[in-house]
């Protein structure tokens, strides 16, 4: 699991070029499959948050955004914690 977690970063930013190419939303191929389901359900979803009007997020800075990916990467790569035995899964 900890291998896929450290490549975040480059599926990451090649979702968002692949996005770009298809003039998408970055979120139809960051949060959903590509196939029957997951298409219609990321258009749809992309549909309510064009929607909404109210409370909005702000958007993310590009500074912001980096440190997110450095932290997913640092955090995949370190060592899991240890636990006492008495609390490990049997």
């Amino acid at each position: 699991m900890a291998r896929t977690w450290t490549k975040v970063a480059g599926v990451t930013f090649g979702e968002l070029l692949r996005a770009a190419v298809t003039r998408k939303d970055p979120k139809e191929f960051l949060f959903f499959n590509c196939n029957a389901v997951g298409e219609p359900a990321a258009e749809a979803f992309v549909g309510r948050l064009a929607g909404r009007t109210l409370d909005r997020d702000k958007k993310v800075s590009v500074k912001a955004f980096l440190t997110h990916l450095r932290a997913i990467k640092r955090w995949a790569r370190s060592a899991p914690p240890t636990c006492p035995r008495s609390l490990s899964r049997r």
